[in-house]
């Protein structure tokens, strides 16, 4: 298995019928364990497909799909600043005994389960009379707990408190959103070595499991008497954050850069956007249209099509790309190209 940390987008398969190896596969892949076969090797078949792009550990995403004839049973070590979260299609995922103090949790299939992010535990994925099937998003921790501080959390106060999704209704919702991912951004070769869409994708699914997941930023945010924040950053600061959001909207950039830049909380800077119509993201995605109306603009006849310049500014659904556009600029993009 191959491909975690790369740049390019991968799909990589891997397949034993030895449970020593399937040990030191999960080993390498997610997390330090010791796993035990429940039954014995027997006809033991241990599957995994993955679909990564940009590499977990520079700030990517990979989804992956777990497949295991027999009962595993593991003792976890603390996981390595990734968020590991898993949809159960057949079988039981559960995970007891945290010494960090996790609720013991026993998925079954259309469940959403996070694996303990932090301490030792024992998990099992539990086979039936079928196979045990699971599907696997592997997120950074680190480059999550950044969209934390744009919600009031400074990045190492972020810490998740539960398993579970916080009700089903956000369970489903991240479902839907892998499902998304894994076929719009992922599937599309295209789309999947576009360094801006892959690193729109990380940034949603980041925020999504900070509103799935119990979460201490989460808390804080409803937290009746947590620290007023009023948003009163002055106009000068405002315009420079605003400026530094749009000129930055054609890279991947940190969720905290704009408000770094200015020298501004970035939790105070996002309550004044947001008092005033806008948002970091909204921001961004009027600067990332706007530069793609130029570059439609300025193609010679022939030279480009709209889907590539949608591409080129991250936008991974051209059709949701071409209402927002006309929705902007009171034209369709194909129109601007044929000017």
């Amino acid at each position: 298995m191959t491909g975690l940390d790369g740049t390019d987008p991968t799909v990589t398969g891997f397949d034993t019928t030895d449970a020593a190896v399937a040990e030191d596969f999960i080993r390498a892949v997610y997390v330090d364990q010791r796993m035990r076969l429940a039954g014995g090797q027997g006809r033991f078949r241990f599957s995994h497909r993955s679909r990564s792009a940009a590499g977990v550990r520079s700030g990517g995403v990979a989804v992956n799909r777990i497949v295991s004839s027999a009962t595993l049973r593991f003792d976890l070590a603390p996981v390595d600043d990734r968020l590991i979260i898993n949809r159960i299609r057949t079988g039981h995922l559960g995970f007891r005994g945290s010494d960090a103090g996790f609720d013991a949790v026993l998925g079954a299939p259309g469940d959403v389960v996070l694996v303990p992010p932090s301490g030792r535990s024992l998990g099992v994925m539990a086979a039936g009379d079928a196979a045990v099937e699971i599907e696997t998003v592997v997120l950074g921790l680190s480059e999550t707990a950044r969209h934390a501080a744009v919600c009031g959390t400074a990045p190492d106060s972020l810490r998740f408190t539960g398993l579970e999704p916080v009700d089903p209704t956000v369970g489903r919702r991240w479902s839907r959103l892998v499902a998304h991912v894994c076929d719009e951004v992922l599937g599309n070769r295209e789309v999947a070595t576009n360094a801006l869409a892959v690193a729109g994708a990380v940034a949603t699914l980041g925020r999504a499991a900070l509103r799935t997941f119990p979460n201490t930023a989460l808390a804080a945010a409803q937290e009746p008497e947590v620290r007023v924040v009023r948003g009163r950053i002055a106009a000068p600061v405002l315009r420079g954050a605003v400026d530094h959001l749009r000129a930055h909207a054609a890279v991947p950039v940190d969720p905290c850069a704009a408000a770094d830049a200015v020298g501004a909380d970035p939790h105070e800077l996002e309550v004044a956007l947001r008092r005033r119509g806008t948002s970091s993201v909204r921001e961004r995605w009027i600067a990332r249209l706007e530069g793609a109306r130029r570059d439609l603009g300025a193609a010679a006849a022939g030279s480009v099509t709209v889907a590539a310049v949608a591409v080129r500014w991250g936008f991974v659904r051209v059709d949701r790309f071409t209402a927002a556009y006309l929705r902007r600029f009171g034209e369709s993009p194909h129109r601007t190209l044929a000017r």
